[in-house]
């Protein structure tokens, strides 16, 4: 039986990656609409988050709005709007529901037998986010970022 070729469609790996992140930024926007009630960060005050701790070493934890748990990272890198690349993979600003900065940063340990050796950046990372004016509260010594306020039905 002779294999059946589909046509070309003249897209280019670009475009047809394109038309994927516009689909993807639908379906994100339509859970918005179904699920939160109001987004209190922007792409800009996600990038410059990103890049004000870009190099800090710091482990967050994330939570998608379309993930049902969160995911811990380390590692700010430092990005354009609407993006964001990190250890858990490229993702857009808009899909964070919250995000959460453990303070204390563990340097890497110099030797097997001693502990990483901590640096509580407390005061640094409060300073910051006070700087670029983003809102934040303190929960369990972890400064909390909401993007997205769930509906009250919601959990």
């Amino acid at each position: 039986m002779k294999k059946v070729e589909k046509p070309d469609s003249g897209m280019s790996a670009q475009e047809m990656q394109w038309q994927k992140s516009v689909a993807a930024e639908k379906d994100l926007r339509a859970l918005l609409d179904r699920d939160y009630s109001a987004g209190l960060m922007n792409n800009t005050k996600w990038s410059e988050l990103a890049n004000a701790f870009f190099g800090l070493r710091l482990m967050f934890t994330i939570q998608f709005i379309d993930v049902k748990e969160p995911l811990t990272a380390g590692g700010f890198q430092s990005v354009p709007p609407r993006h964001w690349d990190s250890a858990v993979g490229p993702f857009l600003t808009l899909s964070i529901e919250w995000l959460e900065i453990d303070p204390i940063r563990y340097d890497p340990p110099l030797g097997h037998l001693l502990k990483p050796r901590q640096t509580d950046c407390t005061a640094e990372v409060e300073a910051l986010l006070q700087q670029i004016g983003i809102p934040y509260h303190l929960q369990n010594g972890h400064f909390r970022i909401t993007g997205h306020l769930r509906n009250n039905a919601q959990k």
